[in-house]
């Protein structure tokens, strides 16, 4: 259900970036992304993924914090795209250069809402091996799919618990800074009261959930199908891009958002909220105990999720955009918000 908020680079650029990891001048292919650029090229037989971020939007020290932790679960046995060292020895290269592309990243209605002005120009550049394992489509779909997802997750969080970065500055930031506080500032320039009003209750909800041990820690953010392969048996992870010091809920709430968005969109499906999230509790259960207070608060960071996704779009695309199809989205996102609903579902009859 994502928009391609990150339209693609300048190739002179790209290509610098991947020559910082590939000894040889090799063709690349721009993948589908949402706030970095991705590319995947390939060498010797090999499949490599290339991804560029602004400097304004990530440190150094938060993708070394990716980084890390994403060697941390590996050792311990989690299946996760690998990253891979440039030939400089360093895993994060400073690829310097100013790209039209991100204007759209920046602009709301035609002004700049600060994320990229003022501060460092130009790129941080990290690459992983390709995940194996297969694209998830519809024919994946069913309760093995669901208690291995379940289960991926679950011993993530458990992960989570023992990992402490290898160096202090390495830390990744929190859910407000992240998250909340970036939603409340798009929020505070929607012209509409009634959506700001509705948005602002949610969101005041969702702050005031504790901080529970057991239930809040570093999570990837993102864990849905687009973010992880199948190889039959299990999935191989990437794009921990969001990872993020997060309430376990709000984990588990962003893979049933997204099963809901996309089965949705269908005129008829079959699909059931409750039997997706009965099989990948079953699975998470496996490796953590799932409290009725988590799952009480999982429908409400499902419609923050919602939230979010429309300040992202409305910062792309302005309040009034003029293509018919992203004029489509924002309406049914802010009927959605505004009534309190999730693609038309109450929040509490989903979990």
């Amino acid at each position: 259900m994502k928009a391609n908020l990150f339209v693609q680079d300048d190739n002179r650029l790209v290509q610098e970036a991947i020559g910082r990891f590939a000894l040889e001048r090799v063709a690349f292919v721009p993948l589908e992304s949402y706030e970095s650029g991705v590319y995947a090229w390939e060498l010797k037989g090999r499949k490599f993924i290339l991804k560029m971020t602004r400097k304004s939007r990530r440190t150094r020290e938060q993708l070394m914090g990716e980084i890390d932790f994403i060697q941390f679960v590996a050792s311990h046995g989690v299946s996760v795209a690998r990253p891979i060292v440039a030939r400089s020895g360093q895993y994060v290269e400073n690829i310097s250069g100013s790209i039209n592309s991100m204007n759209g990243m920046d602009a709301i209605d035609g002004k700049v809402d600060g994320e990229g002005s003022g501060g460092s120009s130009g790129y941080w550049a990290y690459a992983f091996e390709w995940a194996e394992g297969e694209r998830v489509g519809p024919g994946h779909y069913g309760p093995k799919l669901y208690k291995v997802w379940g289960m991926a997750m679950g011993r993530l969080h458990s992960l989570a618990e023992l990992y402490a970065p290898k160096q202090p500055e390495w830390i990744r930031p929190s859910w407000e800074e992240s998250e909340l506080l970036p939603t409340l500032d798009v929020c505070a320039l929607s012209s509409l009261p009634e959506l700001r009003s509705a948005a602002d209750t949610w969101m005041s909800k969702v702050r005031r959930i504790p901080e529970r041990t057991g239930e809040f820690g570093l999570i990837h953010n993102d864990m849905h199908p687009r973010n992880f392969h199948w190889t039959g048996e299990g999935i191989v992870m990437f794009d921990f891009d969001g990872l993020t010091h997060h309430h376990y809920a709000s984990d588990i709430a962003v893979a049933l958002y997204y099963g809901l968005a996309e089965h949705s969109r269908a005129s008829e499906s079959s699909w059931s909220p409750g039997l997706f999230l009965h099989d990948f509790l079953e699975g998470y259960s496996v490796c953590r105990t799932v409290s009725e207070e988590l799952q009480r608060h999982i429908p409400d960071w499902m419609m923050f999720r919602h939230i979010q996704l429309y300040m992202s779009y409305f910062r792309s695309w302005g309040e009034r955009p003029a293509a018919i199809t992203e004029r489509w989205t924002l309406s049914r996102y802010r009927k959605d918000i505004i009534g309190g609903t999730l693609f038309g579902r109450k929040p509490e009859d989903l979990a």
